[in-house]
């Protein structure tokens, strides 16, 4: 009879040491599961606002008065070869990261709102945004939005950018050329919630078009294009 009772005590203890073991296991993946698929819809949800942001802060930043600042057409300089056909351009790299720069300095959070009644705002500041929202806010089914404790996440809504110059020149009629010149972006943002979510954003800013004399090479085509190096701000 003792025997007996010591064995079905060992019985029950053994069934729930397994009950635990398959609860954590679960909680676990479930917890996993949610973790990605939250993060997922966070970081696409994100990333149409903070364009959205990105973009109204360019057109804040970016004027006619900018560029003659900068005195924009002078920003390249063309070499021709004894054919009067282009062979080369050289880029002003120290205005252009002047130009870039100041640019850049208007990537912040203007107005930002993210769709939602149970968002709170932890911290906002000009890079970055922390936020608390609840962990079933990701389904985004208004039935259990709501539900679950609250967790936090942090947005880095400018995390690097890099630039480059881009010069387009193409034959523009008899003996001329038209030439244009692009500032380009690469903006990297992150949303962080257990692992961290990248996106980028890309901008190509029309920075000057002139019409020159001279020919593009039959070599190349029609179109001559040329970038500078990236450079990080």
């Amino acid at each position: 009879m003792l025997r007996y009772c010591k064995f079905k005590k060992n019985y029950f203890t053994s069934i729930r040491n397994l009950l635990i073991l398959v609860l954590i296991i679960l909680t676990f993946l479930i917890s996993f599961i949610i973790s990605r698929k939250f993060s997922s819809n966070l970081t696409y949800n994100m990333k149409a606002i903070v364009e959205k942001n990105l973009t109204d802060s360019l057109s804040n930043k970016f004027s006619h008065a900018l560029l003659k600042k900068y005195n924009t057409n002078n920003l390249i300089e063309l070499k021709f070869n004894s054919k009067n056909e282009i062979s080369d351009i050289n880029f002003d790299l120290e205005k252009a990261y002047e130009l870039a720069s100041e640019i850049s300095n208007g990537f912040v959070i203007n107005d930002f709102s993210f769709n939602g009644n149970f968002v709170n705002y932890e911290e906002v500041n000009k890079k970055e945004i922390i936020m608390k929202l609840p962990v079933f806010y990701y389904s985004n089914n208004i039935l259990i939005s709501n539900i679950g404790p609250k967790i936090f996440v942090k947005l880095q809504y400018v995390r690097d950018i890099l630039y480059e110059l881009r010069t387009k020149v193409s034959n523009y009629g008899i003996n001329s050329m038209l030439v244009e010149l692009y500032l380009d972006f690469n903006i990297k943002s992150s949303v962080f919630f257990f692992k961290e979510d990248d996106f980028e954003t890309n901008y190509s800013i029309l920075l000057s078009s002139k019409v020159v004399s001279g020919q593009v090479p039959s070599i190349y085509g029609n179109t001559f294009e040329k970038q500078s190096e990236k450079e990080n701000i």
